[in-house]
């Protein structure tokens, strides 16, 4: 039978474990009786995000925020902090570090929810460059499916001006999606 353990001390969910049936017992009542491990419950643990874990209370899973493994940072105060306990909420204005560059000639840039430390000696064609490649495969990624559909119906001949219409719209629609995802460094 399979249930799910819980570390001893944080309560934070560990993995599946399979319980062991209790011979004596089983033999006694004359049906499966199994043994729950220690630190383990046969509710299964919820879904969590980016961020959270499953926590057992003693009677049922919580989803709580665990900032624990990484550093924030205050672009404001330029303060940088760590959260040492699993439940803490991260404090306003805080950001996750996702890129540190040691030179003291930075800029602090927050994306995506994360702080970037950006060297601003970084060569601006490097920057320009890593935006169209991405720029580029996102376009392939996006709009790919859209010309193999248009290629598609061409062929069979069942493409109309309200294909063409929505075509021309979804790919301008995409195309500017993109540009404001992987803009061009200033």
């Amino acid at each position: 039978m399979k249930c799910y353990s819980y570390n001893e001390r944080s309560k934070v969910y560990s993995g599946e474990v399979d319980a062991q049936i209790d011979p004596l017992e089983t033999r006694i009542q004359g049906k499966d009786v199994w043994i729950l491990p220690a630190n383990a419950t046969l509710a299964e643990p919820p879904v969590v995000g980016k961020r959270q874990v499953a926590k057992w209370n003693g009677e049922s899973w919580e989803v709580v925020a665990d900032w624990t493994h990484c550093q924030l940072y205050n672009p404001k105060k330029k303060d940088e902090i760590s959260i040492s306990e699993i439940g803490q909420e991260k404090p306003k204005g805080y950001y996750p570090i996702a890129q540190r560059n040691e030179t003291p000639y930075f800029e602090v840039e927050v994306k995506d929810d994360e702080v970037y430390f950006i060297d601003r000696d970084m060569n601006k064609q490097e920057l320009k460059a890593d935006a169209e490649s991405k720029r580029e495969q996102a376009y392939k990624a996006d709009i790919d499916s859209l010309h193999a559909r248009k290629t598609r119906k061409l062929i069979l001949g069942t493409w109309t001006e309200d294909d063409e219409s929505e075509y021309v719209e979804t790919v301008k629609r995409l195309s500017v999606e993109i540009a404001e995802r992987y803009p061009y460094p200033e």
